[in-house]
């Protein structure tokens, strides 16, 4: 199982991955250290990540709400967001070199069996993750898996016929206990 913590940071993770509809929420922190938050609605949960250093904005000072998280991305988040041994050795992925910024991360989530790279042999770094792709790997690197029917777990989301197969049990498990929600 997993701790509360663990999965605060799970849904915290997935929160900065995934694109909401807007909620205006009041922020308690008055001016973010990142330029382009200040009126964001995501500011108060964008801060208290980068306090606890799960995640950093980018060198000019942005943190750009508004843009997709990549994969390379993501791997850097999982990183320091959590604290796994390996379940796998790394694994050496075509597109990403030796001197890739991202690089340690992605050995990392790859080890701890958070992300998995293609079949042809890359890891894709600057693509976009997909919502499905970071709630399995929430799921796979917290080796977590659903209780009862998926099927009928998933019925709660509208979109849910366009689950892909492999990502079922790993959206389900994270439904199920409240890391993914509808």
């Amino acid at each position: 199982m997993f701790s509360a913590n663990q999965r605060a940071i799970a849904i915290a993770c997935l929160s900065s991955a995934i694109v909401v509809s807007p909620v205006h929420l009041q922020s308690a922190i008055a001016q973010s250290q990142f330029t382009d938050i200040n009126s964001n609605w995501a500011q108060p949960f964008i801060d208290s990540l980068a306090q606890k250093k799960i995640i950093s904005g980018f060198p000019d000072g942005s943190f750009r709400p508004d843009q997709p998280v990549t994969r390379a991305q993501f791997a850097a988040i999982v990183r320091q967001a959590f604290s796994a041994s390996a379940s796998r050795p790394t694994r050496p992925f075509k597109d990403v070199g030796s001197g890739y910024w991202a690089g340690p991360a992605i050995d990392y989530a790859y080890s701890t069996s958070f992300l998995s790279g293609y079949t042809d042999g890359t890891f894709q770094p600057d693509q976009p993750i997909p919502r499905v792709q970071a709630i399995v790997a929430i799921a796979s690197g917290l080796n977590i898996q659903p209780v009862g029917s998926t099927d009928s777990t998933l019925l709660r989301y509208y979109d849910a016929a366009q689950i892909p197969n492999y990502a079922k049990p790993g959206v389900a498990a994270a439904t199920q206990r409240n890391i993914a929600v509808n």
